[in-house]
């Protein structure tokens, strides 16, 4: 056992113990009287303890025959002294084996929790307070996060079984290298390794990735299966466990696009860190303090050329200052704080209509909403509220979610945009083109318009091709019955371009800049409706190529449905199989 490997020095005491107590025996039967018989029967819980069952048995035969004697001793008789020394030496060794029942178990409970059960090294805990030890001891740490490249597709070629056996040999090989150093799994293919910041980053990382160097037999045959590293050390890299792990993470996405295989973290990722965590906590208390601002950009139609609507961009003033939203719109989208950032903005976007349109201007007012803020009906729920309270039709407002954003999720999404639209509230696919474009989740999704990407509307007057893009992307949005919105327009020029090419409405600086809620109404007393005219003459597109054109994009929009369904089929039979092996895989163990 592993107890009698830890403890040799106990199947030495125990019986040393035993012999002790016959040595003293007169002296404390003289105190205690018959009593003192059972007392070093105690050693048999000791042994249990430290030792196991086999340990306490022993010390329990041993007791037995000594009791025997000194009950003998004393005056009784064999047969009275023996099944009594027995009795006592039982009732301890149940006491024995309850106690070695409840260490096996404490046992048992502390290797789930602080040790992987398939490759028995530390976890992501141990390890990180194994790290945080190091740093608070004054000790500069070096760290290496290792993954396997391409262990997904191994897992799906090969199976679970082969997956695991791969995870178990790359754990053996780290171990065999840094002997004695600290080796933990700390994801499904991801290691980490901590020792002694002695030598150089390359030193460490080609030590490390020596694992990778013998190819590993995989189904009687050899493969050769490659590592990545990343490197981070304190107090360069960081000076706390939290900081430094993110180092390490970060150079390790970094490696996999550098042909050596490992990277070192950049120096400033610990400032940067520090900076992202500064900047989330002054963020949070932004709601308090009322630091949030909402600023709005007009939206034209490019026919009559009045405006039919504003979007609402969220801007954080502190200090004084704006903060560029390039800044904490993404830091809050990765936190999850842009949830309770975007119930703000949908009860303040809907505060600021009612009070336009108690003026005589009841204009529209669209809103950008996250992933995350599609994860659950929360939204639906807050976008209810704001109308009951503030008495403006849900008709006002319109809901942009980008192409990545929708993709996330694309079922629960789906859904919630569903839910919200039955209220009233207008939908839009915002930034299209960059994302996945395809036919099929437009055709699935509930929308109301589709807002071109503004990288296409910048080329439109450059390149022929994105002229003809852009032509598809209204053309598309058309036949779906969804108006076509351009972002970024900045001269008469491409307005009067996307007039020819049969857009809706435009978005841009060159018809106003993003303005403060106070600037809104006298803007719009100012602003003159203008009607695009079309200065040059509109060229005739023959009928043939015409047909040729509505040809091709059909033709491309039928592989590209039949492309997604595709991909959904395979991606359900991938996640059916990977189920079907855990399951079998949880029977076995």
């Amino acid at each position: 056992m592993v107890e009698t490997r830890r403890h040799p020095i106990f199947w030495a005491v125990v019986p040393a113990a035993q012999a002790a107590y016959v040595l003293l025996f007169p002296f404390a039967f003289n105190l205690l009287g018959h009593v003192v018989g059972i007392i070093s029967t105690s050693s048999i819980m000791l042994a249990a303890w430290l030792l196991g069952m086999r340990a306490a048995l022993f010390a329990a035969v041993v007791a037995v025959v000594a009791n025997s004697f000194l009950f003998v001793s004393t005056g009784d008789e064999l047969e009275v002294a023996l099944p009594g020394a027995a009795l006592a030496a039982g009732l301890f060794l149940v006491v024995g084996f309850v106690i070695t029942r409840m260490r096996t178990d404490k046992e048992r409970i502390e290797r789930l929790t602080k040790f992987d059960p398939l490759t028995k090294l530390a976890n992501r805990g141990v390890f990180e307070k194994h790290l945080q030890h190091m740093l608070s001891t004054g000790i500069r740490a070096h760290v290496a996060l290792v993954d396997v490249v391409g262990f997904r597709v191994l897992m799906e070629t090969f199976g679970h079984e082969v997956g695991d056996e791969i995870v178990r040999e790359v754990a053996r090989r780290l171990e065999s290298n840094f002997p004695h150093a600290l080796v933990a799994r700390v994801g499904a293919d991801d290691f980490a390794v901590l020792v002694q910041a002695v030598g150089t980053d390359g030193d460490f990382a080609a030590r490390t990735l020596d694992a990778f160097r013998v190819p590993f037999m995989i189904g009687g045959g050899p493969l050769k299966i490659d590592g990545r590293a990343g490197i981070a050390r304190s107090p360069e890299h960081g000076q706390t466990s939290a900081t430094l792990i993110s180092a390490a993470e970060s150079a390790s996405r970094a490696a996999r696009r550098l042909a050596a295989g490992w990277a070192a973290a950049s120096p400033t990722h610990s400032r940067d860190s520090a900076a992202r965590l500064r900047t989330l906590g002054e963020l949070r208390q932004a709601l308090e303090r009322d630091e949030l601002r909402l600023h709005y950009q007009p939206l034209m139609d490019v026919t009559s050329g009045s405006v039919v609507g504003f979007e609402a961009l969220m801007r954080w003033q502190r200090d004084g200052e704006l903060v560029p939203p390039a800044q904490f719109i993404a830091l809050a989208e990765q936190t999850g704080l842009i949830v309770p950032l975007t119930d703000w903005v949908v009860n303040e976007a809907m505060r600021q209509g009612a009070e336009w349109a108690r003026v005589g201007h009841q204009v529209p007012i669209s809103i950008n909403v996250g992933a995350k803020a599609l994860a659950s009906s929360h939204l639906e729920t807050v976008i209810v509220q704001a109308v009951a309270e503030h008495g403006v039709p849900a008709s006002q407002l319109t809901i942009e979610v980008t192409e990545t954003d929708v993709m996330t999720d694309p079922v629960q999404s789906s859904r919630t945009l569903a839910r919200i639209k039955e209220l009233g509230v207008r939908v839009a696919v915002d930034d299209f083109g960059t994302g996945y474009s395809s036919l099929g989740y437009l055709n699935e999704l509930p929308l109301n318009e589709v807002k071109i990407d503004r990288s296409f509307i910048s080329r439109l007057l450059r390149e022929p091709q994105t002229s003809s893009i852009v032509r598809a992307a209204v053309d598309l949005s058309h036949a779906l019955g969804l108006d076509a919105v351009a972002e970024g327009v900045e001269d008469a020029a491409t307005l009067e371009r996307l007039t020819l090419l049969g857009c809706d409405r435009a978005q841009g600086y060159f018809i106003a800049r993003p303005m403060p809620a106070d600037a809104v109404l006298p803007w719009l007393q100012r602003f003159v409706p203008t009607p695009i005219v079309v200065s040059g003459p509109v060229v005739a597109i023959p009928t043939s190529l015409i047909g040729g054109i509505f040809l091709v994009q059909t033709l491309g929009f039928t592989i590209n449905l039949l492309t997604l369904l595709a991909i959904v089929l395979s991606v359900g039979l991938v996640v059916d199989d990977a189920i079907q092996r855990e399951r079998r895989a949880r029977s076995r163990w």
